[in-house]
């Protein structure tokens, strides 16, 4: 609420005039506590309908406030928000030849916490943080009036949807057994929660995932062993070296050594590659980089509240998982070795 900030506001969502969903804005988000922007962070919602959209009679759907009916936001049929014209005269700022900033957002490797710090210090330039939920036609003209894009988008893609020789690039890069937990922890969340249903609307495949992980107990040695022995082809991309997938050209089933050294040389697109573990320091080396004097935000968003799914020292489970991980590892060792030269 513009003058009332704690006090929660209904909404509406329309299609032309059709209502298609109603929600209370009353859910907590911790972004937009930590940028100053709501004091109490009980201000987000979700919205769920069931309608099939005519995109062909509209383009947009339209963000209400149920009590004055108050047009809020324009938000195309892939959920991209579009600022009015006059908002847009207000806050566009030209875009010199040289200055976008693309971070490749690996999950659960604290690129929530790294666009929310962009985001304090970015807004008025231009700033988008899901790309990979905008269409291949809007994603290439990005670039023209957002200084920082950030995105669940593989190197192959950025290639392609970004003049690179106009971006500096930036990603973060997790240890890998830590990273498999809190991936593996996050997909089983997907289904078990009753706060975020997201996905079991919109991703069935990642939400059938979580179910069928939600049956084991991964603190049993025998459970691990089936669980690594099982993964199908088709499953593979959700378990199998995660985090050099995103480094790759191609989508592939299987990681394999030359794999790795495809990622290894896609590594000098990039400006800089920080690591979760020393998130401070990436954080302090990007604000140098570009000259950013402005107080920043080095605490974590997005950390999960579940107890680990195994334990990750342990020798014998480290060896159960090691092939599920292993180019993984093979890589963070190699960017920790770049980042300390």
């Amino acid at each position: 609420h513009r003058f009332a900030k704690l006090k929660k506001v209904d909404l509406e969502l329309y299609l032309g005039e059709k209502l298609l969903a109603e929600a209370k804005a009353e859910r907590f988000r911790e972004d937009i506590q930590a940028l100053g922007i709501h004091p109490t962070g009980e201000c987000g919602f979700e919205m769920i309908f069931d309608h099939q959209l005519d995109t062909a009679a509209h383009a947009y759907l339209e963000l209400r406030s149920k009590r004055s009916r108050v047009p809020l936001a324009k938000i195309t049929i892939n959920g991209f928000v579009v600022q009015e014209p006059m908002r847009l005269k207000q806050w566009f700022r030209l875009i010199s030849s040289k200055s976008s900033i693309i971070f490749m957002h690996i999950p659960k490797t604290a690129g929530t916490s790294f666009n929310i710090l962009a985001q304090s210090i970015l807004s008025r330039d231009g700033f988008v943080a899901h790309a990979e939920l905008i269409n291949d036609t809007e994603i290439t003209e990005l670039q023209k009036t957002n200084r920082y894009i950030s995105g669940h988008i593989r190197i192959g893609l950025i290639k392609k949807y970004f003049a690179l020789d106009k971006a500096a690039l930036y990603t973060i890069i997790r240890e890998p057994y830590a990273h498999l937990n809190s991936h593996m922890n996050w997909l089983i969340t997907t289904y078990t929660s009753n706060d975020d249903t997201y996905f079991k609307y919109n991703n069935p495949i990642i939400y059938d995932i979580g179910r069928d992980l939600s049956k084991y107990d991964f603190t049993s040695i025998e459970n691990l062993h089936h669980f690594v022995r099982d993964i199908s082809e088709l499953h593979s991309a959700f378990f199998d070296n995660m985090q050099t997938r995103y480094f790759l050209d191609n989508e592939i089933n299987r990681v394999n050594q030359q794999h790795l050294t495809e990622a290894k040389a896609n590594l000098k697109l990039f400006t800089l590659v920080g690591l979760t573990e020393d998130y401070t320091t990436f954080v302090q080396d990007f604000m140098e980089t570009n000259g950013f004097k402005i107080p920043h935000l080095d605490k974590k968003f997005n950390i999960s509240k579940s107890s680990p799914l195994f334990d990750y020292h342990n020798k014998t489970v480290r060896e159960i998982l090691y092939p599920l991980v292993c180019f993984d590892l093979e890589l963070y060792g190699h960017i920790k070795q770049m980042n300390q030269k």
